[in-house]
């Protein structure tokens, strides 16, 4: 069975298309309801990358991902498949099969439940560019409950999408990572929410940045892993600004300056993941 990418029909038998990714998921639903282990999700770069091709030319095709480093992969980009797709699968308990266009099998990638076999502990690098970074910081936040809560609401309301989010232990600060295009209105609605307060002291702003998420399974219960991430990134002269681990410890995320992002994610691939 072959279904289409993003062409359909709306309910009145016009013509139509579905968001971007919704073919995979049209496809995951059809194979569920006629019992089918397996969806083939044809890509005219092949399978899942190690890292984004145009970074690096030593990308390599991932063999197989679990559902969660799938799922943690196509939060970070589009080069891999959509959120949506990969959370259907694994409840409906379809593999996906991401393989090229023109070489169907050659070189693909399977999505789910099986444990991965590779040596590697870290699977992927991705990077998210052209990311703000918004630092909330007041003496008065210690100890004071519902604070970050707060902070979070302010900026939701404001119909704002937080990628990552670094809390200092010793909560006087929170760090919040949007997108360059939204920062104004997030900054904008934490003053407006916090003007007759004294919660909060300062409200510290950098834009230009852009998060790098290294992703694997592997990573669970590994010793030294953010160690030789970290050290992989420092030899390579990049600084990063703020840290955030999941947790499922599945992924390990941290922002650094636009224009170390390409230099952060080839030090990871070569010498973590590839191990060079």
């Amino acid at each position: 069975l072959v279904v289409s990418g993003r062409s359909c029909t709306d309910r009145e038998g016009g013509e139509a298309s579905l968001k971007k990714g919704m073919g995979s998921v049209v496809a995951i639903l059809a194979a569920s309801e006629l019992r089918v282990d397996e969806v083939y999700v044809p890509k005219a770069n092949g399978g899942i990358y190690t890292a984004e091709p145009w970074i690096t030319d030593k990308a390599r095709t991932i063999p197989s991902l679990s559902y969660s480093e799938a799922l943690e992969l196509s939060r970070l980009g589009e080069w891999v498949m959509s959120p949506q797709a990969v959370e259907l699968a694994e409840e409906l308990g379809v593999r996906i099969i991401v393989s090229s266009i023109q070489e169907p099998f050659k070189e693909c990638t399977i999505i789910g439940f099986e444990k991965a076999v590779e040596k590697q502990i870290v699977k992927a690098v991705a990077m998210i560019p052209d990311m703000s970074i918004l630092t909330v910081e007041g003496a008065a936040m210690a100890g004071t409950p519902g604070v970050a809560s707060a902070i979070l609401g302010e900026v939701a309301k404001r119909g704002v999408s937080i990628s990552m989010i670094s809390q200092d232990a010793s909560e006087i600060g929170i760090t919040l990572v949007v997108k360059d295009r939204d920062l104004d209105v997030a900054l904008k609605g934490l003053r407006e929410g916090f003007s007759r307060q004294r919660l909060i002291k300062r409200i510290r702003i950098q834009r230009g940045v852009a998060v790098i998420s290294a992703v694997g399974e592997g990573m669970r219960g590994t010793k030294g892993v953010a160690a030789r991430i970290f050290s992989a990134v420092a030899e390579a002269g990049v600084n990063v600004l703020a840290i955030a681990q999941g947790s499922s410890e599945t992924s390990i995320s941290f922002v650094v300056l636009m224009e170390d992002a390409e230099k952060a994610v080839k030090a990871i691939h070569e010498k973590v993941i590839l191990g060079v």
